[in-house]
């Protein structure tokens, strides 16, 4: 998914993209993984113009037998410590004292579910080799365009959360690379993976899909008009269980 080392950044239209273009093409076959909670420490790396890698973050996922999720992200330069995660309902950023909804969580429930499967990893039009993170056989899914590629290694023990992402850019040579150097499978404490009860912001997406729309182009009005639907009925679930909206 094209922008995932941005940590929160990219929202609504790579995973929309992402999903239904790349991702969404495959039945589920043969065994699957029993899903299970599991935390990972991930070092994220940098080489900026084909020099030597830096360490420049340290980060940890936790995700429950449900797939909600908390990620905290440490920055080794700053200092700052940054937090997402998601509920049964959608992907947030902790945002000082509300959480920024980044994206609906249907279409990754749904590659959840399918990514169990190891059959449907490694039979999948995106996988290009098998490779071992962690100690854990993945398959790599890769993505490319004119500008950068991206390679993202997953194992059925984990679904589709990625144990290592690679993006290379090919104009500057600079490469990105997050890697999981430990994954624990074990029971989770709510605080672990829950995210603070906050009130929830829209303003992020809201302006993103609004330059959508500005741009003149059918494909991305197409995609602004999906973003805002799950949007809105993220918006409805979030009040039907008594979430407050800012």
């Amino acid at each position: 998914m094209r922008k995932l080392l941005r940590f929160g950044k990219a929202i609504s239209v790579s995973m929309f993209v992402a999903g239904l273009v790349l991702f969404g093409n495959a039945m589920i076959k043969g065994r699957t993984e029993k899903p299970q909670s599991f935390v990972v420490t991930y070092k994220y790396s940098v080489s900026k113009q084909g020099g030597p890698f830096v360490v420049t973050r340290l980060v940890t996922r936790a995700v429950n037998a449900s797939s909600e999720w908390k990620e905290t992200v440490y920055d080794l330069t700053t200092g700052a410590r940054t937090v997402l995660g998601a509920d049964e309902i959608a992907s947030y950023r902790v945002d000082g004292q509300h959480l920024q909804y980044n994206e609906s969580v249907e279409l990754m429930n749904s590659l959840n579910q399918k990514a169990y499967s190891e059959d449907w990893l490694r039979t999948h039009t995106a996988t290009v080799r098998e490779g071992l993170v962690a100690g854990l056989k993945t398959y790599v899914f890769r993505s490319e365009d004119a500008e950068s590629w991206t390679e993202e290694y997953y194992s059925p023990k984990t679904s589709f959360t990625p144990l290592k992402v690679v993006e290379y850019h090919q104009a500057s040579g600079d490469q990105f690379v997050k890697e999981a150097i430990s994954v624990q499978f074990r029971a989770l404490g709510n605080d672990e993976f829950k995210l603070p009860d906050l009130p929830v912001r829209f303003d992020n997406a809201e302006r993103f899909i609004a330059v959508l729309r500005s741009g003149g182009q059918d494909e991305n009005r197409k995609i602004a008009e999906e973003c805002s639907r799950r949007m809105d009925t993220v918006k409805q679930k979030l009040l039907a269980k008594g979430a407050s909206i800012q």
